[in-house]
């Protein structure tokens, strides 16, 4: 498993819009070590930023991808219906997937 940690200078700040940033790790596979270039899209602001979901989602990213991570903000006492933001997430998610792999097929 990789795991990714914070510098210890390194602050965790809110994002709004999308933001990329990948790092090159170093990884132990029995007694070999690889590289690994990790990339990393977060999407922040909330549900009207959702077609920002395109970007990395995209035909061309899409071969690449390992995993898709979703996570629901619950420290603010407004955060509402958590399920129903989890479905409208995962419904968008799916819509962009389906989108690029018809690109793909194409």
């Amino acid at each position: 498993m990789l795991r990714i940690e914070l510098a210890p200078n390194e602050k965790v700040r809110q994002t709004i819009g999308l933001d990329y940033r990948y790092d090159v790790k170093t990884q132990s596979f029995g007694s070999e070590e690889y590289k690994v270039r990790v990339s990393t899209y977060e999407l922040g602001g909330g549900r009207i930023l959702s077609n920002l979901l395109s970007s990395p989602l995209c035909s061309s990213n899409l071969s690449e991808m390992a995993s898709i991570c979703i996570v629901l903000d619950l420290s603010k006492k407004k955060a509402g219906n958590c399920v129903e933001s989890l479905l409208f997430w995962l419904t968008q998610v799916r819509k962009c997937v389906n989108k690029s792999l018809a690109e793909l097929k194409a």
